[in-house]
């Protein structure tokens, strides 16, 4: 046996590639939501049972994995200040040609996958609502490493470790790969915050886990400058405690008054715990922090005591034995006034021709208008209404004289009144005019006939 260990040792040692700019990789993948093939996972009670926290679950829930696909890289020397690169995550073209004009012996090969392949489980050391600690024992390379061992002399720099995460029933999530390397101790990203506790040993933090959800984790061995992948160990499963429950769904205003405004919303995912209450809070418009004025179990509320004609920002949240929601996206709601509106200001006009003109004016959504129309021409008491108590902010005028002149005011209507007019608008139409009613000619008559010619007349309308 120690003449084959020196013998495999002196061969990967004469083949050993350089590794001295080796940059460890960190990888994250999302892929579309499609259920994998159920014979790759073993039930989860088969392995690893003696660290299994109580949160193990036998059938677990379908739920969709909600987070996005990202490539994080890590340069093996990495500093807070340091610059990202990406490596090739393949042996290059000249690894690859070496190994080819080298004589290579495939049962060498097979006995270091062996070696990878006999990975243990990762082991789920704590459990929260949104995070988990994954740790892994590593590979023993105290063979490898010793000169005349069964296997090449492999440093313990060159291992790469594969976190992969499932969810529910083998829905996969994301990869993690990950190098050991004493000089990185904190790394973060945008979408998955990891941290690596040199001192404990090999120790990943997975966070923005789902809450009361169930997840299998997995763990490879890989020798990625050699192009050796191990099998994956067996699947580990944990549930994260439940946590706070989300932000309420569909918040809005249902009903105004003077002094109360009533607010509705719908129950949002509890995440595991029961939802006991709702807050409502109430700022002004320009505040963030609101003040709480309703709580209680249902999905409506009712907000008193508030001032007429006031707006106001609403938000809700939700609250189990866990903890409050995140706040609602705000609403800003005003009351109804208890006073008639004021005058409004005068009609503008948009558009006029020869019979038509169009008005628009600011538009209050508690009022109702009323548009009253002089008649120049007409003399002083010429005054109709031709718009009576209209909602939104414009109307149209129609059958109007060509050429003539016309004013044009506002009347606002709440529920309690009516305001004071406003001021006249003045308007004048465009074209010539015509009579109100065209008369028809008198019969024509012949007067003098000639040999190729003969005249006509008639009387104008009207004529006597």
């Amino acid at each position: 046996m120690n003449s084959f260990h020196s013998e495999f040792n002196t061969f990967f040692w004469k083949h050993q590639c350089n590794s001295s700019d080796f940059q460890g990789i960190l990888r994250h993948l999302i892929l579309s939501p499609e259920t994998p093939s159920p014979p790759r996972f073993p039930p989860p009670n088969a392995a690893n049972s003696g660290f299994m926290s109580s949160r193990i679950a036998s059938s677990p829930p379908l739920a969709v994995p909600p987070f996005h696909p990202a490539l994080y890289t890590v340069n093996r020397k990495w500093s807070h200040n340091g610059k990202l690169t990406m490596p090739d995550l393949v042996p290059s073209a000249s690894s690859r040609n070496d190994e080819q004009d080298t004589d290579i012996d495939g049962e060498e090969w097979d006995k270091v996958r062996e070696m990878l392949g006999r990975i243990l489980a990762p082991q789920v050391v704590r459990v929260g609502p949104t995070e988990a600690d994954i740790a892994w024992q590593q590979l023993d390379t105290s063979e490898a490493a010793a000169p005349g061992g069964p296997f090449p002399q492999i440093d313990a720099s060159e291992f790469t470790y594969q976190i992969v995460l499932f969810e529910n029933h083998g829905r996969f999530v994301s990869t993690y790969r990950f190098v050991y390397d004493l000089q990185l101790d904190i790394l973060s990203s945008a979408y998955f915050p990891l941290r690596c506790e040199t001192e404990t040993g090999n120790k990943l933090r997975l966070c923005q886990l789902r809450p009361n959800t169930d997840y299998y984790v997995q763990l490879k061995a890989c020798l990625e400058e050699r192009g050796l992948v191990g099998e994956p160990s067996q699947p580990v499963c944990f549930k994260t405690a439940p946590g706070r429950p989300e932000a309420p769904l569909m918040f809005r205003c249902v009903a105004r008054g003077i002094d109360h405004l009533v607010v509705a919303w719908r129950p949002p995912n509890d995440n595991g715990a029961n939802i006991v209450s709702y807050t409502v809070y109430t700022s002004k418009p320009s505040d963030d922090i609101g003040e709480k004025v309703w709580e209680g179990r249902s999905c409506e509320a009712r907000i008193t005591g508030l001032r007429p004609a006031t707006s106001y920002r609403l938000r809700v949240t939700a609250t189990n034995r866990i903890g409050e929601s995140s706040e609602t996206a705000p609403i800003v709601v005003t009351t109804r006034s208890d006073c008639p509106p004021p005058a409004p200001p005068p009609p503008n006009v948009v558009s006029v021709n020869a019979r038509c003109v169009k008005l628009a004016w600011s538009n209050n959504p508690e009022c109702t208008y009323t548009v009253e129309m002089h008649d120049v021409a007409a003399g002083p008491n010429a005054i109709s209404i031709v718009k009576d108590r209209v909602t939104g902010a414009n109307a149209q005028i129609m059958d109007l004289k060509a050429g003539s002149e016309y004013r044009f005011r506002l009347i606002a209507h709440n529920a309690e009144g009516d305001s004071p007019r406003s001021e006249w608008t003045y308007v004048r139409m465009t074209g010539r005019g015509t009579p109100d009613r065209v008369l028809e000619p008198t019969k024509p008559l012949a007067v003098a006939r000639g040999r190729n010619k003969f005249d006509v007349s008639w009387k104008c309308p009207g004529a006597k």
